[in-house]
Order: structure tokens, then C-alpha cells, then sequence
């Protein structure tokens, strides 16, 4: 099942917000898989600080120039075994 959190801005320039793009998802429910999922686990990154912020930065730049895959893993549901395996689903980002 794919899950939804609360929506958070997430500027291109965190050091200076109130320049370029918000990421547009500040009040909204974003679900997993789209691009204002993405740009709000950013957000959430860039607040932790630290090595999260300096990832948060480099997936930022690597969306930018079209190289950022986002890779959904989900367990598949166990069927009496321990593992069961997974799914893996390649989403598009726009």
C-alpha cells in the first residue's frame, strides 16, 4: 500500500526561501511515488540538518539535472514463510 503524509515546503534554495520554488506541497496531503512526496521527504531532510540536509542538497541538484531515480521497495505480504520477497516499482518523477 502506498502512504500519504502532510505536505511541506521545500524550497531550491533553503538558505534563502523566499527565492525560486517552494516545492509547492506546504498544507497538502502528498502521496508516496510523487514528485511532492519527494520534495517533502526533502524538506523534512533539509530541517534534521546535518549529513540528512547535505543528501537533501544533492538530491535537489540531482532532480534538477534529471538524475534522480526514486525506487518505491515494498515487502510483499508473507504467505507462512519469513520472507516472502519484495515488489520493486521505479517511479516516474515529473
Amino acid at each position: 500500500m502506498i502512504g500519504s503524509n502532510e505536505g511541506r515546503a521545500d524550497p531550491e534554495d533553503p538558505v534563502h526561501p523566499h527565492l525560486g520554488d517552494d516545492g509547492g506541497a506546504a498544507g497538502m496531503r502528498v502521496k508516496q511515488g510523487t514528485l511532492l512526496y519527494l520534495r517533502t521527504i526533502m524538506a523534512e531532510m533539509t530541517k534534521r540538518g546535518g549529513r540528512d540536509a547535505v543528501l537533501a542538497r544533492e538530491f535537489r541538484n540531482a532532480l534538477k539535472a534529471g538524475k534522480l531515480k526514486y525506487v518505491l521497495v515494498k515487502a510483499k505480504e508473507p504467505d507462512g514463510s519469513l520472507y516472502a520477497g519484495a515488489v520493486v516499482e521505479h517511479m516516474h518523477i515529473y
